[in-house]
């Protein structure tokens, strides 16, 4: 071996180390926020409206429903958390660990993927600019379902890759699963893999007839689609909903990537205009440009699309890469920016000014997963149902939400790392309750003009929690000041619990009574 391919060798390996390091720190971060995040995972996605029977099935030997549910939309994915949680325990961090696989897999696959397509540098900025946006670290955090969605895809990107002359048993066997699994797992999947459908069908690289057994596959699989009719007329319907509540692109784009980030990035897509034609550039443009169709046409959130977020930060790498050293040093400065500031303390100087100039959120909030929060999660939730019924059952009534507002459902997921056994919660979304006089506590969220878009979805809401307090049966028993704009109020039956020992540190109620509630009315929304 020569000394020049000696040194060449000794690059290649050094870059990839870099890159299983900055993939290193990314899960080190998301580890230590399980650590000490305080919150309640939530279900925004929808996604695990059965995980608490399946995860009690588990719990009670009975594997039969479980086996059953995997065969159902989305039933292997929330069959994995129940299984984890049942083997593990029923605990926030240990379904941290699902989200934490997912992110592994997006940063490896993305990191990966530029590898093959650029070189080991552009793997490597790939990952740094991967792990420096907050629509794959941050929405990793919130168990958001299109994470998953873009690993999977992810995976059968470079199982076509992998194998640049043929199709070989191993890499098509893993194409054809991970394509099964982001169908059935949602049918957005559908977006994504009929372009890698394409841009394998069309590979030069591949003349032989086998390369297309890959995308014979994927026509076996049409049977997972009945459900993208549906999934598409729930999309539309909620078009008028969306323009009210979903901010406009620009403003996505810097929450969604952040200041560092979308500099980084953007400067790497104007790079890769220039980059040579090879099969997998045309798929990242393609996948690249869809979120800003479907937002054209939906109007929902580009949060939906984080596979396109992915291939425009892989196009960025490519992009980046011609630069050689400046291009790792400026995603290397995106990464940093990004990932310090998280766990700074919040009275750092300057910290407010640079979150303003950075887009990112570094003032705490109750709703910012970017910061860990300490002051309202699991303890204090635990602390107030035990302090107001003790051992006894409990119902408590849910207004925006149990451990955080505005959710997606009212708290079904976070029930299961409280007391299932002895929890009922009463939903108001949906209208006042069929029997007021059984509810043991209400939790409300005062959160000022952040009520409006919530009563807008959820009318019936505020003539529930109006009607529920309205005997004055109800009174607050403990609130605070949990951020700079929310603060749980939890209300008992005259203000009293059974254990007031037991209450939460921090409580104001005394000093500063809340008055019942006056939710923010929503104008209604203008005909277009």
């Amino acid at each position: 071996m020569t000394r020049a391919r000696r040194t060449v060798l000794a690059t290649v390996l050094a870059t990839d180390l870099a890159t299983g390091l900055v993939i290193g720190l990314v899960i080190a971060a998301h580890l230590a926020f399980l650590v000490v995040d305080v919150r309640l995972p939530r279900d925004l996605s929808l996604a695990h409206g059965s995980l608490p029977d399946l995860l009690a099935s588990l719990q009670a030997g009975r594997i039969g429903p479980w086996l059953r549910s995997l065969v159902g939309p989305g039933g292997w994915y929330t069959g994995a958390y129940a299984a984890v949680l049942a083997t593990l325990g029923v605990r926030p961090e240990v379904f941290g660990l699902v989200d934490l696989a997912w992110l592994t897999t997006v940063m490896a696959g993305g990191a990966l993927l530029a590898r093959h397509l650029w070189g080991p540098r552009a793997g490597l900025i790939a990952a740094l600019l991967l792990g420096s946006l907050p629509a794959v670290v941050v929405l990793a955090r919130e168990s958001w379902i299109h994470l998953p969605e873009a690993g999977l895809v992810l995976v059968a990107a470079n199982a076509w890759r992998a194998s640049p002359a043929r199709w070989r048993p191993g890499p098509t066997l893993v194409f054809v699963l991970a394509s099964a699994a982001a169908l059935a797992l949602r049918p957005s999947g559908l977006v994504w893999l009929v372009p890698l459908g394409l841009a394998v069908a069309t590979d030069p690289a591949r003349p032989h007839p086998r390369a297309w057994v890959p995308g014979i596959a994927l026509v076996g699989l049409l049977p997972w689609l009945v459900r993208l009719p549906q999934y598409l007329t729930a999309k539309l319907e909620a078009r008028d909903r969306y323009l009210a509540d979903v901010s406009p692109l620009p403003d996505q784009l810097r929450e969604l990537l952040g200041g560092p980030g979308l500099v980084a990035v953007g400067l790497g897509l104007l790079l890769s205009l220039a980059l040579p034609r090879r099969p997998g550039l045309r798929l990242l443009q393609a996948w690249a440009l869809l979120p800003v169709l479907l937002f054209a046409v939906a109007r929902a959130g580009i949060d939906n699309f984080i596979l396109g977020i992915v291939a425009a930060a892989l196009l960025a790498a490519g992009g980046l890469a011609r630069l050689s050293a400046g291009g790792v040093l400026l995603a290397a400065i995106a990464f940093a920016l990004f990932t310090v500031p998280q766990w700074l303390p919040p009275t750092t100087p300057g910290i407010a000014a640079a979150g303003r100039l950075l887009h990112l959120a570094t003032r705490p909030a109750l709703r910012n997963t970017y910061r860990p929060n300490r002051a309202w999660g699991l303890p204090q939730l635990r602390a107030l149902i035990e302090a107001t019924c003790g051992a006894s059952a409990c119902t408590v009534a849910v207004d925006q939400g149990l451990s955080q507002p505005y959710g997606e459902e009212p708290g079904h997921l976070e029930r299961i790392f409280l007391d299932p056994d002895r929890l009922e919660l009463v939903e108001l979304r949906a209208g006042p309750p069929d029997h007021p006089d059984r509810i043991d506590a209400l939790i409300h969220y005062d959160c000022g003009g952040l009520d409006a878009a919530w009563r807008r979805r959820y009318p019936a809401s505020l003539d529930a929690l109006t009607a529920l307090l309205a005997d004055g049966r109800l009174q607050p028993a403990w609130s605070r000041q949990v951020d700079e704009t929310c603060r749980p109020i939890w209300f008992t039956p005259g203000g009293e619990v059974a254990h007031p020992e037991r209450l939460p540190p921090g409580n104001d109620v005394r000093q500063r009574p809340p008055a019942a509630p006056t939710p923010h009315r929503p104008q209604p929304l203008a005909a277009p």
